[in-house]
């Protein structure tokens, strides 16, 4: 009788052990739930004091890229008329595709840096600075006493130094936004740091046209795109209904604005917390070590803030320009109509568009490549009185094919792998408007340059790099190329 008694109480006690278990559980999802909520919308309020300063310095990067593709433009223009009747460094020894390659690669590079804004990865050498001058700005529990005025000077002089620390450490290079330069030292500011982290694409470039067959005119991080999942701070099966459909509908309220928030703000602390595994924070033989960690994590926390906020700053900002709140970026948008008068000025700011680009570039490289194969031929046969063979290893050697075959392999380089600007895209247009498969009369007039197929499957390889269905994508357009006449 006693025993049974006994292992009622016992399951009645764990019984009540479990409840509570649950309880606090539930309730620690909560508080957690609440905690982010507040972090994320003080990273909204901070976003919203920078949203202006991020539409001005997205301005001032399109102005930038509209100056350097009118350039590339005029250079491609110049090209296009002398390639007919003339080379384009004769002095120089270089063939004409090598010229006009470097020219176009050169100009997309720098679109490439100005169309991304980029945060910066904090470094360990800079977050152990941040600790250091954390931990003397007097966190200590023997800082000895100052007289009112001396400790007030030495208490803004420590805060100078944490300030100019946090600077470093969320900006080692100079990206800051609202800096007023100008647009021909944007690009400079722009440069991607050495350990990039964050990315976001604010314009279309040429390059992301060539890779996509459509693409919108601003790439902006459309809302809820972001292939984000909503923060879950716990999932439980013993949470009790009534908690779960208040937690739910919290999670509901969260917006997509939210959601990247808390997923910027998760990442930092994660990556800041890895950072002062590593570097022991720093840790001195200080004795008031408590107040020092608070110190810092309070530091943690405003540099997580601060990413987060400039993160959806960038969105809002690219967001609102595509709207046409309070100023347009149109790409190749010559005329803008309203259904009413604008009540305040908008201004509208017009890129040449990335198509016409991309056929400038093309035309130029084909009429490069026919201007070189002429030159081949004619030497060809002023030297041995026949015709240039290509070969299997065509791509390995001299001439344009040699050059051609070369920037291929190369990253970043027009044609060459994932990185290239305009591979895929750039090699069915030559296909279709410039190479030949045999003989034909295109090319006995030098109007086609002669490419065995097995070297084009081979550019083919390089080009596409890793596209889905690469195999499908090969033989289609080595049928194409096969059918032309």
């Amino acid at each position: 009788m006693a025993a049974a008694f006994a292992e009622s109480l016992q399951r009645e006690v764990d019984t009540a052990i479990r409840e509570a278990a649950s309880h606090r559980g539930g309730l620690r999802r909560r508080v957690a739930a609440a905690c982010d909520r507040i972090r994320q919308q003080q990273a909204l309020a901070r976003a919203e004091a920078l949203t202006p300063l991020f539409r001005a310095d997205l301005l001032r990067r399109g102005r930038a890229i509209q100056k350097n593709r009118a350039r590339l433009m005029q250079a491609l223009k110049r090209f296009a008329r002398v390639l007919p009747s003339g080379d384009l460094c004769e002095s120089s020894g270089l063939s004409n595709v090598v010229v006009v390659f470097r020219v176009a690669q050169e100009a997309l590079r720098v679109e490439e840096e100005l169309a991304y804004w980029r945060q910066p990865l904090p470094c360990e050498e800079a977050w152990c600075a941040v600790c250091t001058a954390v931990r003397e700005g007097g966190y200590r529990a023997d800082a000895p006493l100052q007289l009112p005025a001396a400790t007030e000077q030495q208490q803004h002089r420590r805060k100078e130094r944490q300030e100019a620390a946090l600077e470093h450490l969320l900006f080692p290079v100079c990206t800051n936004v609202g800096s007023g330069e100008e647009e021909e030292t944007a690009a400079a500011a722009a440069a991607a740091p050495a350990i990039p982290w964050i990315a976001l694409p604010c314009f279309c470039t040429v390059t992301h046209f060539c890779r996509h067959e459509q693409v919108p005119v601003v790439a902006a991080a459309a809302k809820g795109n972001s292939g984000s999942q909503p923060v879950n701070p716990g999932a439980s099966g013993e949470e009790d209904d009534a908690m779960h459909d208040e937690m739910a509908e919290a999670e509901r309220g969260v917006s997509s604005d939210g959601r990247v928030t808390q997923m910027v703000l998760d990442a930092t602390a994660a990556h800041l917390g890895r950072l002062g595994v590593r570097a022991g924070d720093c840790s001195s033989s200080g004795e008031d070590e408590e107040a020092a960690e608070s110190a810092l994590e309070e530091v943690r926390l405003r540099v997580s803030l601060e990413v987060a906020a400039r993160v959806t700053a960038c969105r809002h900002a690219v967001e609102s320009l595509a709207a046409g709140e309070d100023g347009m970026l149109l790409d190749g948008v010559t005329t803008v109509t309203a259904a009413a008068p604008l009540a305040v000025p908008v201004m509208a700011l017009v890129l040449p568009p990335t198509e016409q680009l991309f056929f400038c570039i093309a035309y130029t490289i084909g009429a490069a490549i026919l201007r070189d194969e002429q030159n081949e031929r004619r030497a060809a046969a002023t030297t041995s009185g026949t015709a240039i063979v290509v070969d299997d290893d065509d791509d390995d050697g001299g001439g344009w094919k040699g050059e051609w075959g070369r920037w291929m392999r190369q990253e970043s380089c027009i044609g060459g792998a994932d990185n290239a600007p305009v591979g895929p895209r750039l090699l069915r247009y030559l296909l279709e408007y410039v190479f030949c498969p045999a003989e034909c009369e295109s090319q006995r007039k030098g109007a086609a340059a002669l490419v065995r197929p097995s070297t084009v499957r081979r550019w083919l390889e390089l080009a596409l790099g890793s596209v889905p269905d690469k195999d499908g994508a090969m033989d289609a357009m080595m049928t194409l190329y096969m059918n032309r006449r």
